[in-house]
């Protein structure tokens, strides 16, 4: 392997505001969340023999309906994951989506219960509830398992790669879609700055 994609997430004229502090719907205190920490960094392609061995670990991914918020959001999950959603609130909810990346309804589920759904094309899912019509949330699944979320300054590293070409994509919620093409060479990491 010749190194990794690092770089910076910065927001250029920041539309999206910081999860508010306090308390939630059902007085459940809601943590601040920077909302750079909601873009994805994903590559469109990786070589085949790197993919087996980044998706050689299965993972079953979980959303929870917790205060009338589906969290986390945006999961970030590669295609063929397998999302778990878990009623953790005291009343009644539902998902669905009508997104054309995976159209799906598990209906009514019970606090405390759980229903599975396979997510097999990447793309943006838009989550919602059709009980609490405030409540929507974002799976967004990657072609392969080369993604990251930065951190709250912004901060991200992808898997190390072997020298080449590839297509850097960088999707958050509320701004455009931003495209990079970056070269690995031989040897060393390669640093890159983005703004959204």
């Amino acid at each position: 392997m010749a190194g990794a994609i690092r770089g910076t997430v910065r927001l250029a004229n920041p539309r999206v505001q910081a999860t508010p502090a306090g308390s939630g719907r059902h007085g459940t205190p809601r943590p601040q969340r920077d909302p750079v920490q909601d873009a994805v960094v994903y590559l469109v392609s990786i070589p085949a023999k790197l993919e087996k061995k980044l998706a050689r670990k299965p993972v079953l991914a979980r959303v929870g309906q917790v205060d009338g918020r589906f969290v986390p959001s945006p999961l970030p999950i590669a295609a063929g994951t397998t999302v778990e959603f878990e009623n953790q609130d005291r009343v009644y909810h539902s998902v669905f989506s009508v997104s054309p990346a995976k159209r799906f309804d598990i209906g009514k589920y019970a606090p405390r219960e759980s229903r599975q759904v396979r997510f097999d094309r990447p793309g943006v899912i838009k989550l919602f509830c059709d009980i609490d019509p405030g409540e929507v949330g974002y799976i967004f699944v990657t072609p392969n398992h080369a993604y990251a979320q930065p951190d709250s300054s912004g901060a991200f590293k992808l898997p190390k790669l072997p020298p080449g070409t590839y297509r850097l994509r960088v999707w958050h919620p509320g701004y455009r879609l931003i495209r990079r093409d970056i070269v690995m060479p031989r040897r060393g990491d390669v640093s890159i700055d983005l703004r959204l």
